[in-house]
């Protein structure tokens, strides 16, 4: 039993190595929005529709590591990092609302260029749609 419970962990890690290894990596990337440096992760694809992924409170772009790669034959996929999280800068007056992060996509879509695209939120405050 105890050989059992040393190997399954190990199993795991290695299955879960393995599986990072074989998807495509991502480009870490910024843009401003205002005086604020927002970070994006960017899994390319240009000349597909762009696929905005939005990640939930006390998460990052990297949130959507593992399933990015699922939809990168058939979409431009950009994950960001919504303004205090992951990469991205702190607002100094502490601007937060949902208003800040529509400002936020609307300066990301605006210095990409990006037409037509769809989004997903995972975020509470993130009731929103742009395109």
């Amino acid at each position: 039993m105890l050989h059992r419970r040393l190997f399954l962990p190990a199993f795991v890690i290695l299955t879960v190595a393995t599986v990072c290894a074989q998807t495509p990596a991502s480009q870490d990337k910024f843009f401003m929005s205002g005086p604020l440096r927002i970070h994006y992760l960017d899994w390319g694809n240009a000349q597909k529709p762009v696929f905005l992924l939005l990640h939930g409170i006390g998460r990052t772009a990297h949130s959507f590591d593992h399933i990015a790669p699922r939809f990168q034959a058939n979409y431009h996929i950009i994950a960001m990092d919504l303004r205090g999280h992951g990469d991205s800068a702190w607002s100094p007056e502490g601007a937060y609302l949902v208003e800040d992060d529509v400002k936020d996509v609307e300066a990301l879509a605006d210095q990409l260029k990006l037409r037509d695209a769809s989004s997903a939120e995972l975020h509470p405050r993130a009731l929103f749609r742009i395109w």
